[in-house]
């Protein structure tokens, strides 16, 4: 046999081998489908450790914005007091205060909702109720109402 037949055979075989090889050495890998993160839902959807508003993805997203409304309060009060309620979203604490020193109030929050009663209202005068929501990472939002203390 010369050198070249020799050289064509062993190439032959190598090539063979190789095709063989290849064939049994093929494998698949899994990958486990895309998990988009929803931001409502108090659950690590993505598997990234962080959860709803926390997680990047979110952030941006209207579900995770900071605000606070305060419902319809009447035009002229004639008692002392008011109960000044409203709406939030992702707030971990409502301060309530008012323009005249001294009124002040912490909401309760329960769900979405808020509420704060008003005392010492005594001043017949243009009151402006502030309520002042607050995060977890220090975002805050604010909403405003006038009212006028009569009789």
């Amino acid at each position: 046999m010369n050198k070249s037949n020799s050289l064509l055979t062993i190439i032959a075989a190598l090539a063979a081998l190789c095709c063989l090889t290849a064939s049994q050495c093929q494998s698949t890998v899994d990958f486990p489908p895309y998990v988009a993160e929803i931001c409502t839902d108090k659950i690590d959807n993505n598997g990234d450790g962080l959860i709803d508003c926390k997680d990047p993805t979110c952030v941006t997203k209207p579900s995770c914005a900071l605000k606070v409304v305060i419902n319809a309060v009447p035009a002229t009060i004639s008692q002392d007091t008011l109960v000044v309620s409203g709406v939030q979203q992702n707030a971990t604490a409502i301060a309530v205060d008012v323009t005249l020193p001294g009124v002040a109030g912490t909401a309760a929050i329960t769900a979405d909702t808020w509420v704060c009663k008003l005392s010492t209202l005594t001043a017949k005068s243009t009151y402006t109720v502030r309520a002042i929501a607050s995060d977890a990472e220090g975002n805050r939002d604010t909403a405003t109402a006038t009212f006028q203390r009569g009789n």
